[in-house]
């Protein structure tokens, strides 16, 4: 019997923060299975801005693990978390995407920009 293929994104027990005295983030977890998407949403404050920067490579986490279908990326470099197919993006309204929906479409055989609503 195969496998089960592991999820795309598990953030475990992430601690992190921009001064090691003032934690931002304590023990944030976070699991995207295959063909989800999440959307995180809070109060300004929250953590959602860091949980991003350490998903995507801008900011290593003090404790935590970061793993993308698998694989442990936690502290690369955004280079590396991006060839992976994750990106965080801002936009106006403050909302915060992460999509790896491109990758898994690419990865499925299917022309993503034909297949994939992308909001403008």
């Amino acid at each position: 019997m195969a496998e089960a293929p592991a999820d795309p994104l598990v953030v475990d027990s992430v601690e992190a923060g921009y001064f090691r005295d003032v934690p931002i983030l304590n023990g944030a977890s976070l699991r995207v299975g295959p063909g989800e998407m999440v959307t995180i949403v809070g109060p300004n404050g929250a953590g959602k801005s860091t949980l991003v920067r350490v998903v995507i490579g801008l900011l290593e986490p003090w404790a935590g693990t970061v793993r993308v279908e698998g694989e442990d990326l936690t502290g690369s470099k955004p280079h590396v978390v991006i060839r992976h197919g994750v990106e965080g993006l801002h936009r106006r309204c403050r909302a915060v995407r992460l999509d790896n929906g491109e990758l898994q479409a690419r990865r499925a055989g299917v022309d993503a920009e034909d297949s994939l609503a992308h909001p403008s």
